[in-house]
Formats: structure tokens, C-alpha cells, sequence
């Protein structure tokens, strides 16, 4: 889509969306790509026979690695009737494009994991050290918070 005639939010959310799901997933949607697309019955075949439940069409048009080409155009104002996608429609689509095709948030919450662990088994072995050497005791909530931690 060479010219978008949506509003300034959109227009601005819509670019956004792009930088970021090409940053994580290198370059692998053209920007301002469009559902509108004329397809062959291979790819729909294919396509259809994917069990996802949440199936980001964009992306997996471009997943099973048929070639594609791209047609450049103007997108004119609806003639008749309003989107009824609204931002939170919108908001979800690119979060499970996201999610769909982008290692990012799996390997973000692993890393959240590992730190959370990795922090509470310091904490646990600096209360050991306070216990053993010094004779203090660790408050029982400190106790519980740091095994929640560890184990979770």
C-alpha cells in the first residue's frame, strides 16, 4: 500500500508495529503489506490446513514460502460503511503476529525466569550465610518469598 488514508493514530501505530515485527523477526514482512491479496488454491489449501486457532494471514502467506508478488497501490476511502476493527482489534492482530512468528517474547520470559531464580538463590545463600556465620534468622516471610521465587 503506497498511501494509507487512515488516521494520524493509526498511520502512526501501523509503522510502529511494522518496525517492530521486523526487528524481530529479520525483515520478514514488507511493510504496509495488506490482507487484500489474490491467492492460488495451493496456498489456500495450505493455509487452511493449518490447525492454529489465531491464524495471522500475513504472515502465514509468507511462512509457507510460496513466491509472492507485490502490487503497489493507493488505498481509497471506503466508499460505503466504517472498519469495524477499532484499536483494540487492531492492538490484538499485531500482538499474535507477534507471538506467531517472533522467538522475542519466549526468550524474554525465559530470561525473566532465569533472573528471578538466579536473584532468589543469591538471596537464599546470602540468608544462609546470615543464619550460619552470624546467628541471625531470616524473617518467615523472606523465607517463603524467596522459595516462591526459587521455585517458580
Amino acid at each position: 500500500v503506497k498511501k494509507r488514508t487512515a488516521g494520524f493514530v493509526r498511520n502512526i501505530s501501523s509503522l510502529i508495529f511494522y518496525k517492530l515485527i521486523n526487528i524481530l523477526t529479520h525483515n520478514m514482512f514488507p511493510e504496509n503489506a495488506s490482507d487484500f491479496r489474490l491467492i492460488d488454491k495451493k496456498v489456500y489449501l495450505t493455509i487452511n490446513s493449518l490447525t492454529e486457532k489465531n491464524k495471522y494471514l500475513r504472515g502465514l502467506i509468507i511462512w509457507t514460502g510460496f513466491k509472492s508478488i507485490g502490487i503497489p497501490f493507493d488505498r481509497k476511502n471506503r466508499i460505503a460503511g466504517e472498519s469495524k476493527a477499532n484499536m483494540t482489534t487492531v492492538l490484538k492482530v499485531a500482538v499474535n503476529g507477534i507471538f506467531s512468528f517472533s522467538y522475542a517474547p519466549l526468550r524474554f520470559v525465559s530470561f525473566l525466569g532465569i533472573s528471578i531464580t538466579l536473584i532468589s538463590f543469591i538471596m537464599m545463600i546470602g540468608y544462609m550465610y546470615l543464619f550460619f556465620v552470624h546467628g541471625r534468622e531470616a524473617p518467615g516471610v523472606m523465607t517463603i518469598i524467596m522459595l516462591i521465587l526459587f521455585l517458580f
